[in-house]
């Protein structure tokens, strides 16, 4: 009797073991189709009906089943304007935009809407909403602060950095031309809470190096409610890194170059260098064309004895020396950072 127990115990226990097994397998036997909307996006913020502003809020639907579509414009239950009526839409994608108006074309206020979507295809529907905001002020342009070799701390192997920060979200685009061809093109995202920070070690879209001087960078910047800010800055293109010891050695104080490749490499010794004093016609790290006339005649010697006497009679913050080897030339600058 007892056994006879335990052997019904076992086959009940079976029982649902099996009943469980089947209803854990049984979505994956007879699978249910995907959503038949893939994709529901929409602008987050525009500013129609002002200068320089996003005009319209566009909407894309991509679609994997051919569809009766409603798409609506509401503010919270209140439906605006009626952008798609019980249509039936194709397989694929579709593009519709708001200028935010409603039904009897007034203009809508600053403030949150939303982008209402209904589809059905046979039993199969989509319900969803997405969020638009129309905010017709403009932001303040974003800020830009450049810092080349030799005057600030960068990633190795680099010769510029860019940082940009915009007061909202948004792509930041770095380009630049030279002689007719493009030589950098990045495209990067910032904000007030992240800044975009570009780093470029010089090279052309080829991957050659740009030859030494100022190479000015154009920055195109997009605000969430679509104005745009255009702003340039320029980066000191050396391919050469140097930093500068000052002995006071009165009445004549001394400076010498260290030089470097961009990896932080010692150049050799006996490197030929030939050292320049210039004027600096620029302060600040975003320069314009930093090199003002030469002082003095040029210093022929080598890495090794890269020494120079500070010209008489002229402020130590109004210089910069270079080093130019056979690679490239360092601009270094003497006295505080301008």
């Amino acid at each position: 009797m007892l056994q006879r127990r335990r052997a019904g115990v076992g086959i009940g226990l079976l029982a649902i073991f099996l009943v469980a097994l089947g209803i854990f397998l049984l979505p994956f036997a007879f699978p249910t189709q995907g959503a038949i909307v893939a994709h529901f996006n929409s602008r987050v913020a525009f500013s129609p009906n002002t200068p320089g502003g996003r005009s319209t809020a566009r909407v894309t639907l991509d679609i994997r089943n051919a569809s009766r579509v409603t798409l609506t414009v509401n503010q919270s239950t209140t439906v605006l304007r009626t952008l798609v009526n019980n249509q039936v839409l194709s397989k694929g994608a579709h593009f519709f935009a708001w200028n935010g108006t409603n039904s009897a074309g007034h203009r809508m206020p600053d403030g949150t809407y939303t982008f209402h979507l209904l589809a059905v295809a046979g039993q199969k529907s989509f319900d969803a909403s997405r969020r638009v905001t129309i905010n017709r002020v403009r932001p303040s342009a974003p800020t830009v602060h450049t810092v080349f070799a030799n005057l600030g701390t960068l990633a190795r192997g680099m010769q510029c950095a860019i940082t940009v920060t915009p007061p909202t979200s948004g792509p930041v685009r770095f380009s630049t031309d030279e002689n007719g061809s493009r030589v950098i093109h990045a495209v990067l995202v910032g904000s007030s809470q992240a800044p975009a920070i570009w780093n470029w070690n010089g090279r052309t879209t080829d991957r050659r190096f740009q030859p030494p001087g100022v190479v000015q960078v154009s920055i195109h910047t997009t605000s969430v409610n679509g104005f745009t800010f255009n702003q340039v800055s320029n980066c000191w293109i050396g391919n050469l890194i140097g930093d500068l010891t000052l002995t006071p050695n009165p009445p004549h104080p001394v400076v010498t170059a260290h030089l470097a490749s961009l990896i932080g490499r010692a150049l050799p010794p006996s490197t030929p260098v030939v050292l320049q004093f210039t004027r600096r016609t620029t302060t600040g790290t975003t320069l314009g064309q930093p090199l003002g006339s030469p002082i003095g005649h040029p210093i022929h010697t080598t890495a090794g004895a890269a020494t120079a006497e500070l010209p008489h009679g002229i402020p130590a913050r109004r210089l910069w020396l270079t080093a130019t080897t056979s690679t490239g030339t360092a601009l270094m600058i003497i006295g505080s950072t301008p």
